[in-house]
Protein backbone atom coordinates (compact mmCIF):
# COMPACT_ATOMS: atom_id res chain seq x y z
CA UNK A 1 0.00 0.00 0.00
CA UNK A 2 1.32 3.46 -0.89
CA UNK A 3 1.84 5.89 1.96
CA UNK A 4 1.80 9.66 2.02
CA UNK A 5 4.94 9.38 4.13
CA UNK A 6 6.85 8.27 1.00
CA UNK A 7 5.70 10.57 -1.78
CA UNK A 8 7.11 10.26 -5.29
CA UNK A 9 9.08 13.36 -6.28
CA UNK A 10 6.84 13.83 -9.33
CA UNK A 11 3.85 14.19 -6.99
CA UNK A 12 5.72 16.48 -4.63
CA UNK A 13 6.27 18.78 -7.62
CA UNK A 14 2.60 18.57 -8.62
CA UNK A 15 1.45 19.37 -5.09
CA UNK A 16 3.27 22.71 -5.19
CA UNK A 17 1.19 23.91 -8.13
CA UNK A 18 1.88 26.33 -10.96
CA UNK A 19 3.46 29.00 -8.72
CA UNK A 20 5.58 26.78 -6.48
CA UNK A 21 7.59 29.45 -4.69
CA UNK A 22 4.29 30.94 -3.48
CA UNK A 23 2.63 27.63 -2.66
CA UNK A 24 0.93 27.28 0.72
CA UNK A 25 0.70 24.32 3.10
CA UNK A 26 -3.09 24.47 2.76
CA UNK A 27 -2.94 23.97 -1.01
CA UNK A 28 -0.45 21.14 -0.63
CA UNK A 29 -2.73 19.47 1.93
CA UNK A 30 -5.70 19.77 -0.43
CA UNK A 31 -3.71 18.13 -3.23
CA UNK A 32 -2.54 15.25 -1.03
CA UNK A 33 -6.02 14.60 0.34
CA UNK A 34 -7.53 14.62 -3.16
CA UNK A 35 -4.89 12.38 -4.72
CA UNK A 36 -4.85 9.77 -1.97
CA UNK A 37 -8.62 9.33 -2.04
CA UNK A 38 -8.15 7.66 -5.41
CA UNK A 39 -7.47 3.96 -5.71
CA UNK A 40 -3.79 3.07 -6.04
CA UNK A 41 -2.22 2.13 -9.33
CA UNK A 42 -1.85 -1.50 -10.34
CA UNK A 43 1.72 -1.11 -11.59
CA UNK A 44 4.73 1.16 -11.74
CA UNK A 45 7.33 2.01 -14.36
CA UNK A 46 10.29 0.50 -12.55
CA UNK A 47 11.20 -1.98 -15.29
CA UNK A 48 11.41 0.66 -18.01
CA UNK A 49 13.21 3.08 -15.69
CA UNK A 50 15.95 0.63 -14.75
CA UNK A 51 16.31 -0.52 -18.38
CA UNK A 52 17.66 2.90 -19.31
CA UNK A 53 21.03 2.18 -17.70
CA UNK A 54 22.06 -0.59 -20.09
CA UNK A 55 20.60 1.23 -23.09
CA UNK A 56 22.59 4.40 -22.47
CA UNK A 57 25.82 2.48 -22.00
CA UNK A 58 25.31 0.24 -25.01
CA UNK A 59 24.99 -3.00 -23.05
CA UNK A 60 21.46 -3.80 -24.24
CA UNK A 61 19.50 -3.58 -27.46
CA UNK A 62 16.13 -1.89 -27.56
CA UNK A 63 14.48 -5.23 -28.30
CA UNK A 64 16.09 -6.79 -25.24
CA UNK A 65 14.82 -3.91 -23.10
CA UNK A 66 11.31 -4.27 -24.50
CA UNK A 67 11.38 -8.03 -23.88
CA UNK A 68 12.46 -7.44 -20.28
CA UNK A 69 9.64 -4.96 -19.70
CA UNK A 70 7.14 -7.39 -21.25
CA UNK A 71 8.07 -10.15 -18.80
CA UNK A 72 8.83 -8.50 -15.47
CA UNK A 73 6.81 -6.53 -12.95
CA UNK A 74 3.04 -6.54 -12.58
CA UNK A 75 1.34 -7.91 -15.71
CA UNK A 76 -0.89 -4.82 -15.89
CA UNK A 77 2.24 -2.78 -16.48
CA UNK A 78 3.87 -4.87 -19.20
CA UNK A 79 2.30 -2.95 -22.09
CA UNK A 80 2.80 0.56 -20.65
CA UNK A 81 6.41 -0.17 -19.74
CA UNK A 82 7.13 -1.49 -23.24
CA UNK A 83 5.59 1.64 -24.74
CA UNK A 84 7.66 3.89 -22.48
CA UNK A 85 10.99 2.16 -23.09
CA UNK A 86 10.36 1.98 -26.82
CA UNK A 87 10.24 5.78 -26.93
CA UNK A 88 12.82 6.68 -24.30
CA UNK A 89 15.08 3.80 -25.25
CA UNK A 90 15.27 4.91 -28.86
CA UNK A 91 16.66 8.19 -27.58
CA UNK A 92 19.09 6.44 -25.21
CA UNK A 93 20.70 4.10 -27.73
CA UNK A 94 21.64 7.07 -29.90
CA UNK A 95 23.50 8.71 -27.01
CA UNK A 96 26.06 6.21 -25.81
CA UNK A 97 27.61 7.41 -22.56
CA UNK A 98 29.72 6.52 -19.59
CA UNK A 99 27.08 5.67 -17.04
CA UNK A 100 26.91 5.40 -13.26
CA UNK A 101 24.03 3.43 -11.83
CA UNK A 102 22.09 5.14 -9.05
CA UNK A 103 19.59 3.46 -6.75
CA UNK A 104 16.05 4.55 -6.06
CA UNK A 105 16.26 6.73 -2.96
CA UNK A 106 13.85 7.39 -0.11
CA UNK A 107 15.10 10.74 1.14
CA UNK A 108 14.13 12.12 4.53
CA UNK A 109 12.80 15.63 3.95
CA UNK A 110 11.33 16.63 7.30
CA UNK A 111 9.44 15.82 10.46
CA UNK A 112 5.69 16.01 10.85
CA UNK A 113 4.06 17.47 13.93
CA UNK A 114 3.60 13.98 15.38
CA UNK A 115 7.36 13.37 14.97
CA UNK A 116 6.96 10.96 12.08
CA UNK A 117 9.42 11.38 9.23
CA UNK A 118 8.35 12.39 5.73
CA UNK A 119 10.29 10.88 2.83
CA UNK A 120 10.47 11.68 -0.86
CA UNK A 121 10.91 8.84 -3.35
CA UNK A 122 13.41 9.74 -6.08
CA UNK A 123 13.49 7.32 -9.01
CA UNK A 124 16.52 8.33 -11.04
CA UNK A 125 18.33 5.29 -12.50
CA UNK A 126 21.64 6.76 -13.60
CA UNK A 127 24.03 9.62 -14.06
CA UNK A 128 25.57 9.70 -17.52
CA UNK A 129 28.55 11.49 -19.00
CA UNK A 130 28.48 12.40 -22.69
CA UNK A 131 31.54 14.33 -23.79
CA UNK A 132 32.11 17.04 -21.20
CA UNK A 133 28.51 17.09 -19.96
CA UNK A 134 27.08 15.26 -16.96
CA UNK A 135 23.36 14.46 -16.75
CA UNK A 136 21.16 13.17 -13.97
CA UNK A 137 18.56 11.18 -15.91
CA UNK A 138 15.02 11.85 -14.64
CA UNK A 139 12.30 9.61 -16.15
CA UNK A 140 8.72 10.84 -16.36
CA UNK A 141 6.79 7.93 -17.88
CA UNK A 142 3.32 8.21 -16.35
CA UNK A 143 0.20 8.43 -18.50
CA UNK A 144 -2.03 9.66 -15.65
CA UNK A 145 -0.88 13.26 -15.81
CA UNK A 146 0.67 15.61 -18.37
CA UNK A 147 2.91 18.03 -16.45
CA UNK A 148 3.22 21.67 -17.35
CA UNK A 149 6.64 23.27 -17.68
CA UNK A 150 7.04 24.39 -14.08
CA UNK A 151 6.12 20.93 -12.77
CA UNK A 152 8.89 19.43 -14.90
CA UNK A 153 11.35 22.04 -13.65
CA UNK A 154 10.45 21.49 -10.00
CA UNK A 155 10.52 17.69 -10.25
CA UNK A 156 13.87 17.66 -12.03
CA UNK A 157 15.29 20.22 -9.59
CA UNK A 158 14.23 18.05 -6.65
CA UNK A 159 16.02 15.08 -8.19
CA UNK A 160 19.05 17.15 -9.13
CA UNK A 161 19.35 18.52 -5.59
CA UNK A 162 19.80 14.97 -4.34
CA UNK A 163 22.97 14.74 -6.43
CA UNK A 164 23.88 18.41 -6.15
CA UNK A 165 24.79 17.82 -2.53
CA UNK A 166 26.82 14.75 -3.45
CA UNK A 167 29.44 13.79 -6.05
CA UNK A 168 27.67 15.24 -9.10
CA UNK A 169 27.21 18.87 -8.06
CA UNK A 170 27.95 20.10 -11.60
CA UNK A 171 25.42 17.83 -13.29
CA UNK A 172 22.58 19.03 -15.48
CA UNK A 173 19.19 17.30 -15.43
CA UNK A 174 17.86 15.32 -18.37
CA UNK A 175 14.12 14.82 -17.98
CA UNK A 176 12.89 12.05 -20.28
CA UNK A 177 9.18 12.56 -20.81
CA UNK A 178 7.22 9.62 -22.18
CA UNK A 179 3.70 10.48 -21.14
CA UNK A 180 0.48 11.78 -22.70
CA UNK A 181 0.79 14.18 -25.61
CA UNK A 182 -1.72 16.79 -26.68
CA UNK A 183 -3.80 14.10 -28.42
CA UNK A 184 -3.68 11.75 -25.44
CA UNK A 185 -1.26 9.33 -27.10
CA UNK A 186 2.09 8.67 -25.47
CA UNK A 187 4.81 10.98 -26.78
CA UNK A 188 8.49 11.50 -26.05
CA UNK A 189 10.43 14.67 -25.30
CA UNK A 190 13.80 15.26 -23.64
CA UNK A 191 14.30 18.38 -21.52
CA UNK A 192 17.61 19.68 -20.20
CA UNK A 193 18.17 22.07 -17.36
CA UNK A 194 20.45 24.30 -19.42
CA UNK A 195 17.43 25.55 -21.38
CA UNK A 196 14.98 25.57 -18.47
CA UNK A 197 14.65 26.83 -14.92
CA UNK A 198 16.69 24.96 -12.34
CA UNK A 199 15.73 25.78 -8.75
CA UNK A 200 18.82 26.19 -6.58
CA UNK A 201 19.35 24.39 -3.28
CA UNK A 202 17.93 27.21 -1.19
CA UNK A 203 14.78 27.24 -3.31
CA UNK A 204 14.49 23.45 -3.09
CA UNK A 205 14.76 23.60 0.69
CA UNK A 206 11.98 26.25 0.72
CA UNK A 207 9.75 24.13 -1.52
CA UNK A 208 10.26 21.05 0.61
CA UNK A 209 9.52 23.00 3.77
CA UNK A 210 6.18 24.11 2.30
CA UNK A 211 5.46 20.55 1.16
CA UNK A 212 6.24 18.97 4.55
CA UNK A 213 4.07 21.51 6.35
CA UNK A 214 1.26 20.72 3.93
CA UNK A 215 1.70 16.99 4.43
CA UNK A 216 1.67 17.46 8.19
CA UNK A 217 -1.57 19.43 7.88
CA UNK A 218 -3.16 16.67 5.77
CA UNK A 219 -2.18 14.04 8.33
CA UNK A 220 -3.51 16.18 11.18
CA UNK A 221 -6.78 16.45 9.25
CA UNK A 222 -7.09 12.68 9.24
CA UNK A 223 -5.55 11.33 6.04
CA UNK A 224 -4.18 7.82 6.51
CA UNK A 225 -0.41 7.72 6.91
CA UNK A 226 0.77 4.11 7.35
CA UNK A 227 4.45 3.33 7.70
CA UNK A 228 6.09 3.45 4.26
CA UNK A 229 7.41 0.36 2.51
CA UNK A 230 11.06 0.96 1.65
CA UNK A 231 11.60 -2.21 -0.35
CA UNK A 232 13.62 -1.33 -3.44
CA UNK A 233 14.78 2.00 -2.01
CA UNK A 234 18.00 3.17 -0.41
CA UNK A 235 16.97 5.17 2.65
CA UNK A 236 18.96 8.41 2.82
CA UNK A 237 19.50 10.14 6.17
CA UNK A 238 16.55 8.29 7.61
CA UNK A 239 17.24 9.53 11.15
CA UNK A 240 17.68 13.17 10.20
CA UNK A 241 14.97 15.84 10.39
CA UNK A 242 15.73 17.58 7.07
CA UNK A 243 16.54 16.99 3.42
CA UNK A 244 20.30 16.68 3.84
CA UNK A 245 20.98 18.27 7.22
Amino acid sequence: MASVLLMNFLDVARSLGLDPLNATPEKVATFITREFKRSGGAFNYNTSIISLFDLFRGASTLQEAEDYCAEHGAPAGWGPNVQAIRLAGSYAIERQSNCYRTSFAAVAIGRLTNDRTAYMAIKTPLVRVEGDRVFVVVPGFRMSHRPVDVEIDVAASLALAHFGRDDFHDADFEYLYAGPGSTGEREFQAFHGRSRRVFDLDAVDHLLDIYVRGLSLAVDQGISAPAPNFRGYRVVDGDQPGFFD
